[in-house]
């Protein structure tokens, strides 16, 4: 990308023609961005759902590639959208989304990858909501990044909830 970044984004929403349209009014090539790998498009349910089954040590290990590739193509850092949906209170393995979320904190501590985490609060409980700011560090509210003051650190959330490796 024009950045030097690789990017990932994961939703269900997104489609490369909704991409290409957006991103043609600032002279930005689709396809090449795709051909370079600068840029992976997936949907939410074909990443975060494989197999119809949510898989932490899958997503992490997919995480730290994704990464890792963005390094040896030469890119100079990895930034990664994911679009959580409420398919995850039905999905073999959902109960684990906010152990994944605490260690997706840890994670970013040794790989520096830019990340955003979206989650429709009209989709989830407020209960639910309130347990996903927990472990996200940074929350943006009317379109500013701010320092979650709900915020937990990821260690002390997991032994909290005796989800400690």
């Amino acid at each position: 990308m024009s950045c030097g970044k690789r990017a990932a984004c994961f939703s269900n929403d997104i489609t490369w023609e909704l991409l290409e349209h957006y991103l043609e009014g600032d002279k930005i090539s689709l396809k090449e961005l795709e051909r370079s790998t600068a840029l992976l498009l997936q949907r939410t349910s074909d990443v975060y759902y494989k197999d119809e089954r949510f898989d932490p040590d899958r997503m992490l290990a997919l995480l730290s590639e994704f990464y890792q590739g963005a390094d040896e193509k030469g890119f100079h850092g990895a930034r990664v959208i994911g679009e959580m949906t409420a398919d995850i209170g039905r999905i073999e393995g959902g109960e684990r989304l906010l152990e994944y979320e605490s260690r997706v904190s840890m994670l970013l501590r040794e790989k520096p990858i830019t990340t955003v985490c979206q989650y429709n609060a009209a989709e989830f409980d407020g209960a639910m909501i309130m347990d996903v700011l927990k472990v996200h560090p940074m929350m943006v509210v009317r379109g500013s990044v701010i320092h979650n003051p709900f915020f937990i650190p990821p260690e002390e959330f997991l032994s909290q909830h005796n989800l400690v490796e």
